[in-house]
């Protein structure tokens, strides 16, 4: 039997409506509302964790794009800010694992299976990490404290989560200190210099640091209600809390920058001086072994015996040191 047919006016009723309402919506909508009604929360925040994760691991290949590190967290704060603890667990695991797997693709020549376990080992850390900073995100709880010296701590507790993962994530099973935030700015000299007395553990904390004063400035301005957040009496909220933001910033990367070039300075300084110096001669060796070589046993002797070839080489040059890369060769050189 044939469906009754609606009539004309109120069919085309019902197809015009649903996008008019969306369409008035949209346009009455604003910041993250916007966003709501134009994509699914869970597509959203896929997505938005996906542009963590690349945007985390570019510095790490290029490192021309180490400006990226001071940025990268914040799309993934959006979507941990305001989450329950499973919430913030699950999205943070999920930016942890896309991340080591962008990070290291190169450990499936050596086991696929064993690159996948590592990677869902190492993102349990990320994991911690969002559960444990997730509240302290919002910047409306914060501005409920507008004149208390309390109010900006949480910019302080989030790097000090992610320092604390770091350094306990070089323990146990015998330690996974793999890409460390601070190895980003591997190309970024003047920012390293400050690890002379902070080590990478200290870089870390300044670029986490970075990222949630950007990510509490963006929120602030463009997706908060700020007449709603600010009690009565608490003075312009563009004054007192963003000023606070944007001073905290500043002096961290007028300090850290500050200081990377006057070590860079004083470090130029004494090799372009008169006085004699002391000559150290370093030679460094690299086979170039390609990666789907590299872990082939049958040409286990041929790659030992390449570095034996060009140490011998380097011996000659009377190089007071002789330095081999990181898992030069394939196995235990006892054997």
């Amino acid at each position: 039997p044939k469906l009754p047919r609606l009539p004309a006016r109120k069919k085309w009723a019902e197809m015009t409506s649903a996008p008019a309402a969306a369409a008035k919506n949209i346009k009455n909508a604003t910041g993250s509302d916007a966003l709501r009604v134009l994509m699914p929360t869970r597509f959203r925040h896929f997505l938005l964790i996906l542009l963590s994760s690349v945007l985390l691991v570019l510095p790490f290949h290029f490192g021309e794009c180490g400006f990226l590190a001071f940025i990268a967290l914040v799309p993934f704060f959006f979507v941990i800010d305001g989450k329950a603890a499973g919430g913030a667990f699950k999205y943070s695991y999920l930016f942890g694992f896309l991340f080591f797997s962008f990070l290291g693709y190169w450990l499936t020549l050596v086991n696929i299976l064993g690159f996948v376990l590592l990677a869902a080992y190492l993102a349990s850390y990320f994991a911690f990490f969002g559960w444990m900073a997730a509240p302290f995100l919002s910047p409306e709880a914060e501005s409920a404290h507008m004149r208390a010296a309390r109010n900006l701590k949480a910019v302080f507790f989030i790097p000090a989560f992610w320092v604390v993962l770091e350094y306990v994530r070089g323990w146990p099973l015998g330690g996974f200190p793999w890409a460390l935030l601070a190895y980003s700015q591997w190309k970024n000299i003047p920012w390293m210099q400050v690890a002379d007395f902070s080590g990478a553990y200290g870089v870390s904390f300044f670029l986490v640091l970075a990222n949630a004063v950007v990510y509490k400035l963006i929120r602030w301005f463009f997706f908060t209600d700020k007449k709603a957040a600010i009690p009565a009496g608490e003075g312009e909220p563009k004054i007192l809390y963003a000023r606070n933001l944007f001073l905290i910033l500043a002096v961290v990367l007028a300090l850290v920058f500050g200081y990377g070039q006057w070590t860079l300075s004083a470090r130029d300084a004494f090799y372009l001086s008169s006085k004699p110096k002391a000559a150290l001669r370093i030679a460094v060796v690299q086979g170039n072994i390609p990666q789907d070589q590299k872990w082939d046993n049958r040409i286990k002797t041929i790659i030992f015996e390449k570095y034996k070839r060009l140490t011998l080489m380097a011996a000659l040059e009377k190089s007071d040191l002789i330095v081999w890369p990181e898992t030069a060769f394939p196995g235990y050189l006892e054997d």
